[in-house]
């Protein structure tokens, strides 16, 4: 869990050469009980563990509605 974002699911796409990761989250809010889907992207290394990978996209991560044309 990153910043009140619970880990749903990951999609994994390459384009360009580069590996991305889509991550979808929900925002539990602080009381627990949230349910807002939350839409997370960013450039993705094979070198580095999943967890590591999917905690940086969720904690930095781009918006889906801010991906390039």
């Amino acid at each position: 869990m990153v910043n009140n974002l619970k880990f749903n699911r990951i999609d994994y796409r390459k384009a360009t050469g580069k590996l991305y990761a889509f991550v979808t989250c929900i925002d539990i809010g602080s009381s627990g009980k949230g349910t807002e889907e939350k839409r997370y992207w960013g450039e993705v290394s094979k070198a580095k563990s999943e967890a590591v990978e999917i905690n940086r996209i969720m904690a930095h991560g781009a918006k889906w509605d801010q991906l390039p044309n």
